[in-house]
């Protein structure tokens, strides 16, 4: 979606661009949505209250397979989730937020301004596929962001007609734009996080069921090469440390792993709270380093208001699996090999070009690396040597996106800019409007 200012959501504008998102994806797949409604749902807001709880990504059927054919896609649960979020609006019942609401808006811009970007209609197909949609809306929003002032154009895919740019703004020169969304920094965290997932994670819950009480877990990997051993060696670690009452060990300079165990009585919560909300955690287990892992799972029994089934109320048997890297831990965003390709690929014309980066934050190093001002600085020394070597390129503009958690949620958009002194700015070219992506 565009935005003007710090990014807002009201159940109004939710209903409003609803028509638009569902408008567009029928005239894709008239059937699609009603075929992707009988798959698993990953969103909260589409899980029972009870099952809210497990994490904010996944339910437990889904940790052992990930994102599997069976799980609903990103773009019809956005829907489907905004669907269901407006319908317990309408009968007074509580509503669990969901950051994939905003993409319904985003759905939506395309379809309003569909009719004003030539080659749009091209791109739509590939948003209903299970790896491309996220880098096809980033592209399609990035052409919107133009409008109205400049009329861009979606070039075609794999053809040297006018380039393989993914944008064509018709400036004087002729402005070329790229679209960057899959880095190789992301790609590190996200194969690890799914080895995770598949190899360790699902028999680490299992072997905490088998014993009475909660548990905090916490997990560092200490070396890559010891990956492959995720799914026999912790979860045996795990159960001799409860079986001996040890809390913290290392093992071989392989893992470390901390465990801090609490009582399985029941307990009232303070005050009633969203079945999402990780003030729970915080409250139970005095938790608050959600930002220091590379990834959590909490799971937990519930007891939910009968008057309003989305607030817990009290909480028993509660389990919060943490999981990092050691080696990732400093992870940072390389974009120069991303910015060197396509300089020599897409913007080969020599024309002045554009390049645009999408970099989630939640993918970035880990604690204070992933604040705005700690990438800015990683960023700013890198990019401007690039452009001083790369002549093809006028600008990169990297949009930073924190998608937050499920509660409290606050979608937030950084932009940085960067510009290259050699190229004056083209005649009728216009700054893009900022844009957020989820």
């Amino acid at each position: 979606m565009t935005i003007d200012q710090s990014p807002t959501l009201t159940s109004e504008q939710l209903r409003e661009a609803l028509v638009f998102a569902k408008r567009l994806v029928n005239s894709i797949h008239p059937k699609w949505l009603e075929r992707q409604n009988r798959k698993r749902p990953i969103d909260p807001v589409l899980l029972e209250p009870q099952r809210a709880l497990y994490t904010r990504n996944q339910n437990i059927a889904t940790i052992a397979d990930g994102y599997q054919d069976t799980s609903i896609h990103p773009v019809a649960e956005c829907i489907l989730s905004a669907e269901k979020a407006l319908k317990d609006t309408d009968e007074g019942k509580h509503v669990i937020f969901s950051p994939s609401f905003y993409r319904v808006l985003s759905l939506a811009d395309v379809e309003k301004n569909k009719t004003h970007i030539k080659g749009i209609e091209t791109r739509f197909p590939k948003l209903l596929t299970p790896k491309e949609w996220k880098s096809t809306l980033h592209e399609l929003i990035i052409a919107i962001s133009y409008l109205p002032e400049v009329k861009p154009e979606l070039l075609p895919d794999n053809t040297d007609q006018k380039g393989v740019a993914d944008i064509l703004l018709p400036t004087i020169p002729e402005t070329f734009v790229e679209c960057k969304t899959r880095l190789q920094y992301e790609d590190k965290i996200i194969k690890l996080n799914e080895k995770w997932r598949k190899n360790a994670l699902r028999e680490i819950w299992k072997a905490l069921m088998k014993y009475q009480g909660s548990f905090l877990i916490k997990i560092n990997l200490l070396k890559p090469q010891v990956e492959k051993t995720l799914k026999k060696d912790i979860p045996n670690f795990i159960e001799d440390m409860i079986n001996n009452g040890i809390r913290n060990k290392t093992f071989n300079d392989d893992y470390s792993i901390s465990i801090e165990p609490f009582l399985e009585e029941e307990k009232n919560l303070p005050q009633p709270m969203p079945t999402t909300d990780l003030k729970i955690w915080e409250w139970a287990f005095d938790f608050k380093e959600w930002d220091e892992w590379h990834h959590w799972l909490p799971t937990g029994d519930i007891t939910t208001s009968k008057e309003n089934p989305g607030l817990a109320v009290k909480v028993k048997k509660l389990i919060l699996i943490c999981f990092r890297a050691d080696y990732l831990k400093d992870n940072k965003a390389n974009l120069i090999n991303s910015l060197k390709h396509a300089s020599k690929h897409q913007l080969k014309k020599g024309n002045p070009g554009i390049i645009f980066v999408h970099l989630n934050a939640s993918l970035y190093g880990l604690g204070q690396l992933r604040k705005i001002e700690s990438i800015r600085d990683d960023l700013n020394g890198p990019i401007r040597q690039f452009l001083k070597n790369h002549s093809r390129v006028w600008k990169v503009i990297i949009d930073v996106t924190y998608e937050g958690d499920y509660f409290p949620f606050e979608a937030k958009a950084y932009r940085i800019v960067a510009t290259n002194s050699k190229w004056a700015t083209p005649d009728h070219y216009v700054e893009p409007k900022p844009i957020l992506i989820l």
